[in-house]
């Protein structure tokens, strides 16, 4: 089979500065996006429609496969061509990338030591994780980028000066490393992360973005005690009063430089790549849903981009009222819940993951494929023979 390039596609006419090493220059790419996502909205809405009529003409009542017809239309909707990419043709990337993180390095916000990053990159190299197995389930590629070297931001919480997590130079090398690593002929790209103490980096993310109270945004992340609990929370506070002295009043690229980790920033050079060429994105975690909440912060209307993006999962509960009241659903997991309502985001599945590494996000293919596996492989009425409603 051969690949429609993005020439072909002729989704986007301007390439993008091979540069991009300041925040001006991403402001200006992410402008050129936006742009460019209005004018294409035309493409999308006929892919929209073409699938859609064949949804509608299959042997089966209207909207009787429920989200799965949903699934389908978001995934040539997002593309702005309806290709006929069946489950069988469809060329799915898994990337994980790896940070580590200055609030993190004395301890206090983590149960595990930020030497379990480099172990876990290890065991992912190994393929002894579970994303490893989630990969060979789905036949999915997977790429796991080690940021700067692992080595940490600085720490956003110190009780000094002001101190971003990560200068502006290596913050922009960062976007670039995650943007550069999306192959622009994958159809969809799941997104995940690893590395100690960016729940707390998420966390921090939130409470800047969002207010409230900050023990709603800090959860129980890998298990912390209460005293671990109660200096993760301490840090967030202090990490957010420190952005507000320096960035007050300014929310997006300078809020994750600010509280983000290396990996983060891949990740968001990677959704960035994904609007750019008009690739599905499906997140995973808490950490990756914030990241994406600073990039939406950056567009004049992010409903375009809100679009292509997926947040496939939530951890147990979201569902649940009972749960809401209940102070250790709270602890683990209302953050992230808290993060989905905010970006107007339905979950696809709630059982309970908070890995972080993809796993959730690999779910979410699993039912993408059997989404377009029906789409294209179910007769229609026309093909079958079968009588069609008649009222």
């Amino acid at each position: 089979m051969k690949l429609q390039t993005r020439h072909e596609r002729k989704i986007m006419t301007n390439k993008p500065n091979n540069n991009l090493k300041t925040l001006a220059d991403w402001r200006g790419l992410l402008t050129t996006i936006e742009h460019a996502m209005q004018g294409f909205s035309a493409k999308q809405a006929a892919a929209a429609m073409a699938c859609a009529a064949r949804e509608n003409a299959l042997t089966k009542p209207a909207g009787s496969l429920g989200r799965l017809e949903d699934l389908s239309q978001w995934f040539y909707k997002t593309r702005g061509v309806y290709d006929n990419i069946s489950s069988e043709k469809l060329l799915s990337t898994i990337l994980v990338f790896a940070g580590n993180h200055g609030v993190a390095v004395d301890g206090g916000v983590s149960a595990f030591p930020p030497i379990v990053t480099a172990m876990m990159v290890k065991n992912f190299n190994d393929g002894g994780a579970a994303i490893n197995q989630m990969a060979r389930w789905t036949n999915a590629k997977l790429n796991v980028i080690s940021m700067n070297d692992l080595q940490p931001t600085n720490n956003f919480a110190t009780m000094t000066e002001p101190t971003p997590a990560m200068t502006e130079e290596k913050f922009c090398q960062a976007l670039k490393t995650g943007f550069d690593a999306v192959d622009k002929n994958t159809h969809l790209v799941v997104l995940g992360e690893m590395g100690i103490g960016n729940s707390t980096a998420a966390s921090a993310i939130c409470h800047c973005l969002y207010g409230g109270d900050v023990a709603h945004w800090v959860g129980r992340g890998t298990g912390i005690n209460d005293e671990t609990l109660a200096h993760k929370q301490s840090a967030v506070a202090q990490g957010v009063a420190q952005y507000q002295k320096l960035f007050a009043g300014k929310k997006g690229l300078e809020t994750l430089q600010f509280f983000g980790g290396f990996e983060m920033a891949g990740i968001m050079g990677a959704i960035i790549a994904g609007l750019y060429h008009h690739i599905p994105i499906i997140l995973d975690s808490y950490v990756t849903v914030a990241t994406f909440a600073c990039l939406t912060s950056c567009f004049n209307d992010s409903t375009h981009v809100l679009a292509g993006v997926m947040t496939p999962h939530c951890p147990q509960g979201w569902h649940d009222k009972a749960a809401e009241k209940n102070t250790a659903y709270q602890d683990a997991y209302h953050g992230h819940a808290m993060l989905l309502k905010q970006l107007g985001k339905e979950p696809l599945v709630d059982l309970g993951l908070r890995l972080g590494e993809g796993t959730g996000g690999v779910v979410a293919l699993q039912i993408l494929r059997g989404a377009l596996q029906c789409h294209h492989g179910m007769a229609t009425f026309a093909d079958a023979g079968v009588a069609e409603k008649t009222n």
